[in-house]
């Protein structure tokens, strides 16, 4: 019993790097899904600390009135002090 606990202890919490990217992507892609989706799902939610940091963003600018696209979400990311390693190579 104690080996089936402790095996249960180590697993890993199942996630999915592409679903994750597709609901960044369509945030990006769609203003109103932010809207749709904001009470739904929080950063936490995210397994990746890339896709935290990128979601949590993406909220605050919705949050602050200001046009979500790659260039203000980038500057925006830069500004908080995300390492650039979480969005160098795009969204």
């Amino acid at each position: 019993m104690k080996d089936m606990d402790e095996n249960l202890i180590r697993r890993e919490i199942p996630f999915s790097p592409d679903a994750e990217n597709a609901v960044i992507g369509a945030l990006l892609y769609n203003r109103n899904a932010i809207s749709d989706v904001s009470d739904l799902i929080t950063a936490e939610d995210f397994y990746q600390s890339a896709h935290r940091a990128i979601f949590d963003a993406i909220l605050k600018l919705y949050n602050e009135g200001v046009a979500v696209d790659l260039l203000v979400l980038t500057e925006r990311l830069k500004a908080d002090g995300v390492p650039e390693t979480y969005y160098e190579k795009g969204f």
